[in-house]
């Protein structure tokens, strides 16, 4: 849940961002919008504005009308201010129109200190156009310049050439030469219904955007309070399975275990015949011997001491092979510190029967003193099942001379590792990436439960806090070349 509504919040967040960046370059071209817009009508209006005051300027110039006092009111130095008064109540003040020049003849034409400075912006870069201005305020202010050209020279050349009545009337405002700035055609337009549609279509969107977004993200919420619903109901459904999985797990560990106690308590059964055999036929051989001498009356006191002390000496073996086995079994979980090599010979001594009657050699290689802090009698089990692999591989093989080599050492300071080696030939490439799964087995059912490789990795991997891996090997000794498996067990020097 705490991962769906990380998302969420970051989602929410750049989605936030985006749609900032968005409006902010928005307003940037709403801006550049308004100024285009303002200034394509300023344009339009100009023209307009012009095209009426050149029409009148030429109705007197060609003479259509006679300058006399009463027309002279239609020339535009008196129409332009009239126009413009008439334009600007008409419109409500919004646009201001106006043909103002730095010299005027009718002082209602004197440009303001504004249009001052853009008459003085004309001068000094004459290859403008026009000029535009947007000010914070949705004030806007637009010019165009007004050059002197022939038909102005009739009223603003040399004052001796101008018309009788424009020199009678006025005596400034000549000498003018084609080329020079007479004026200006300014516009001044304050926010209007066109820049409020704007800026109202801007907020309307804006209002929207936001409204879609607040609806899309309760949408989003939702969603996701239905995944996570349904995951809850899932990992709940799953939790069930797999707890349900690890019962069945745990009952199998359980079945397992038991079972491997049952197949090791079949090989230990096998070492103990293999162990009390010859002392129990060394009794059998005196006790018989005792009783044929005393039969045919030619038993003797030495001869009765000395099979007594045959029968005490393999009692006592017996005895101390039952201690051996009974220790093994007994299974005791203390961790403690120990002599590597005391370990190993002891769980030897338990196989001694059994490696006789098999005629298997064992070679044994520890370092001296080699001591570790761990459970010796998982240890225990551990070897035994090893060698006992050994030994089934090597009787089923037929190996001549049989051998299993056994060698412990300290790596890295803090690891002992202990290798077990025989000669059986090495385990078949097609298997040996399984011999440490459950049941796997190579020999006939009623032979093996391919428990004990199994157990083995794991009172390794769990218990001990070791690895465990084979391997087949290829070595010389006493000059013959030999194939067969190797186990190497590394174990810490110290459980924690």
């Amino acid at each position: 849940m705490q991962k769906y509504t990380k998302i969420f919040i970051i989602f929410a967040i750049l989605t936030i961002n985006l749609i900032g960046l968005k409006f902010y370059l928005d307003i940037k071209d709403i801006k550049e919008l308004k100024n285009m817009v303002v200034k394509d009508e300023a344009k339009a209006l100009t023209a307009l504005f012009l095209s009426f005051r050149e029409t009148y300027q030429n109705i007197f110039i060609e003479k259509h009308i006679q300058i006399d006092e009463k027309t002279i009111n239609l020339l535009p130095v008196r129409t332009n201010d009239a126009i413009s008064s008439t334009f600007s109540k008409i419109v409500g003040d919004k646009i201001t129109i106006r043909t103002v020049s730095d010299r005027p003849r009718n002082i209602k034409n004197k440009a303001n200190n504004n249009e001052m400075n853009i008459i003085d912006f004309f001068n000094k870069n004459s290859d403008k156009e026009s000029y535009f201005k947007a000010e914070e305020n949705a004030t806007f202010y637009y010019a165009q310049p007004l050059y002197i050209t022939d038909s102005c020279l009739k009223c603003h050349g040399k004052k001796t050439e101008a018309l009788e009545t424009i020199r009678d009337r006025y005596d400034n405002a000549y000498n003018y030469k084609i080329g020079d700035l007479r004026g200006i055609v300014s516009i001044k337009v304050t926010k209007k219904d066109i820049v409020e549609k704007i800026d109202n279509n801007f907020y309307r969107d804006l209002k929207t955007t936001i409204i879609l977004y607040i609806l899309f993200l309760i949408a989003i919420y939702l969603i996701i309070r239905i995944i996570i619903k349904n995951e809850q109901q899932d990992a709940n459904i799953l939790k069930n399975k797999v707890d349900e999985q690890v019962k069945q797990l745990r009952e199998q560990d359980n079945t397992l275990l038991q079972q491997s106690k049952m197949a090791e308590m079949g090989e230990m059964i096998g070492n103990i015949a293999h162990q009390w055999r010859q002392p129990l036929s060394a009794i059998s051989t005196s006790a018989s011997g005792i009783k044929l001498k005393n039969e045919f009356d030619t038993l003797d006191d030495d001869y009765l001491n000395g099979s007594l002390d045959s029968i005490v000496k393999s009692t006592q073996y017996l005895s101390q092979t039952i201690d051996d086995f009974r220790n093994f079994i007994k299974g005791d979980k203390d961790k403690r510190v120990f002599k590597l090599s005391d370990n190993i010979h002891t769980d030897l001594e338990i196989l001694k029967g059994m490696l006789k009657h098999n005629e298997i050699k064992i070679e044994l290689e520890i370092e001296e003193n080699l001591e570790i802090e761990s459970y010796p009698n998982e240890l225990t089990q551990i070897i035994i099942n090893i060698v006992n692999n050994s030994k089934d591989a090597l009787t089923e093989n037929k190996i001549k001379n049989k051998y299993i080599f056994i060698n412990a050492k300290k790596i890295e300071n803090k690891y002992i590792q202990i290798s077990i080696r025989d000669n059986a030939n090495g385990i078949p490439l097609d298997i040996i990436d399984k011999i440490f799964d459950p049941y796997f087995t190579t020999k006939h059912q009623s032979q093996g439960t391919g428990l004990g490789l199994y157990m083995t990795h794991r009172i390794v991997k769990e218990s001990l806090k070791g690895e465990i891996a084979a391997k087949n090997i290829t070595f010389n000794y006493e000059g013959e070349n030999y194939t067969g498996a190797e186990f190497i067990i590394k174990l810490p020097h110290k459980i924690k």
